[in-house]
């Protein structure tokens, strides 16, 4: 892999544990979050991270003013040519990153 594809995706990581920690469960709850990591083909790879904290806020918007961490993990996941979906329900987030091609 290389050095800038291995760096976006640890500073991906990093701010999805950084939300994780501040938003998850804003009651101080205890939660949990699953990251994992393989391969796609022969020259893919995919990242997913969960957890299981209350979600987005009904009417959030990714790309709304304000939300730099989810706007880093935006352009980070293009710097390296990634894919990336976000689902959220009542029951956590859910974040996938695939790369096609990492060397």
């Amino acid at each position: 892999m290389a050095p800038k594809t291995a760096l976006a995706l640890a500073l991906i990581v990093a701010e999805l544990i950084s939300n994780f920690l501040k938003y998850a469960h804003p009651s101080g709850l205890p939660t949990a979050f699953m990251l994992s990591c393989g391969r796609v083909d022969e020259t893919g790879l995919k990242v997913v991270y969960e957890d299981d904290g209350v979600g987005f806020p009904e009417d959030f918007d990714i790309s709304a003013p304000g939300h730099m961490g989810m706007r880093l993990i935006e352009l980070l996941s293009q710097s390296v040519a990634g894919t990336c979906n976000w689902h959220s329900d009542p029951l956590g987030v859910r974040f996938e990153i695939a790369i096609a091609d990492v060397d």
